[in-house]
């Protein structure tokens, strides 16, 4: 970082100051230094601290943004013949939901995807086009080691639009924001070993060959884990009062595969064939579904059919529901079961119910029953690994009413990873 001016000191304390209640509140609100023993917030109490968080949110920016004006007025033009010096800060390998140190277990055979951050190395307020400390035109590319058999995968190439990032100096650095890493998708076959090894090089477009601050190399290393994939029952549900078709299973097949297998820490799910069921109660109240949720967890057997595994039904959209889906664990002899729209939220959150979890309190609209066990908003990195798309951590949490896109919270992914159904 670059030296502050001391015109610019003041605006400098005050920034920190911001920052450090700022992540005091989010440590309140996770409960991540709480005492042992000490209960969790209550959900009127995270309600007030979250409209504290959002406060401090806003401070922040504008602290930041009064220190960027000062700094940009009190420093000293910089040399014409400033050159990057880039640099890798991390790599962070992720399925769904990562935190520091790529500390959240990964899957084997799972969809995965590395983000290297990149920074300019650059902090005198030289610009080369793209801001003060920027540097435009920065790609890349990562290849995969099994240290095991010595099996290495091509060199593979950014997803970002481009194929080039824009690198921001070291105190810009924002893990929220994808535009500040390099991101890459790997193939399954990469990703089927117990413990794999990633590098990666990047440069500055047109300097690959030149060394120096125009490059740098990275590695990491992972470990993947066995997991067995989530046995699912699809059931198509046609709403015979409303006159409603069931959904497709291509619908079926796409709101699990782009709303469940995108959040939930399974390899891949083990879908016995659909089956179609019709139902008579009237779904546009909420005794409605409660009485088809009931009725789906305690059919003993279809004829013929297997129904084992997570009961999963899907209703035809319809704005006229009062609710856009229904979730229950297994209860004594019934099945674990969930009835969800086509909406992909929905479809995750409703399947989080059937492992056990309850609801995270977020909005303060959530119905009872309340999980203190869940923050109201994620507290970890999250990635839509099929879209490449990032969730940026103090997201709605997935298990909350709170507005989408919704994801699973640490606390959230590790609860299934360790209570599969």
């Amino acid at each position: 970082m670059s030296p502050i001016p001391s015109a610019c000191q003041g605006l400098a304390n005050a920034l920190a100051e911001h920052e450090a209640e700022l992540a005091d509140l989010q440590g309140q609100i996770s409960g991540r230094d709480l005492p042992p023993n000490e209960p969790f917030p209550s959900s009127s109490q995270k309600a007030f601290l979250g409209q504290a968080i959002n406060r401090e949110r806003e401070a922040v920016r504008k602290a930041k943004r009064s220190l960027d004006d000062c700094i940009l007025v009190n420093t000293p033009p910089a040399p014409a013949n400033t050159t990057p010096t880039l640099q890798i800060t991390s790599m962070e390998v992720t399925q769904s939901v990562q935190r520091g140190a790529n500390s959240m277990r990964l899957i084997r055979n799972r969809r995965t995807a590395v983000r290297v951050f990149v920074v300019s190395g650059v902090d005198n307020g030289f610009d080369a086009g793209a801001g003060r400390n920027r540097w435009p035109g920065i790609t890349g590319e990562v290849r995969v080691t099994d240290p095991a058999t010595g099996f290495t995968s091509a060199w593979l190439q950014p997803a970002n639009p481009g194929g080039a990032i824009t690198a921001v100096p070291r105190a810009e650095l924002n893990q929220n924001n994808g535009a500040h890493s390099l991101n890459f998708s790997l193939p399954l076959s990469a990703v089927s070993a117990a413990n794999i090894e990633i590098t990666a090089r990047v440069w500055v477009k047109g300097h690959f060959s030149e060394g120096g601050g125009w490059t740098a190399e990275s590695t990491t290393s992972v470990e993947l884990r066995d997991r067995p994939p989530q046995e699912v029952t699809p059931f198509l549900i046609m709403d015979v009062p409303g006159g409603l078709p069931p959904p497709t299973m291509a619908q079926f097949t796409s709101v699990l595969r782009r709303g469940a297998l995108a959040r939930l820490p399974v390899p891949f799910f083990r879908v016995n064939p659909p089956i179609t069921l019709p139902v008579g109660q009237d779904l546009t109240s909420t005794l409605g579904w409660a009485s088809m949720l009931a009725g789906l967890a305690t059919i003993i057997a279809v004829i013929g059919r297997s129904s084992g595994g997570i009961r999963a039904g899907l209703v035809p959209f319809n704005p006229a529901y009062p609710v856009c889906g229904m979730g229950i664990p297994r209860i004594l002899f019934s099945a674990p079961v969930f009835v969800s729209d086509p909406g992909e939220d929905c479809f995750a959150h409703e399947m989080g119910h059937t492992h056990g979890l309850n609801h995270a309190v977020c909005s303060g609209t959530e119905p009872w029953l309340h999980d203190d066990r869940l923050p109201a908003r994620t507290d970890g990195m999250g990635m839509h690994v099929e879209d490449m798309t990032v969730i940026p951590q103090a997201s709605s949490e997935l298990m909350s009413y709170c507005p989408s896109p919704t994801w699973p919270s640490i606390a959230t992914y590790d609860f299934i990873y360790d209570h599969p159904v």
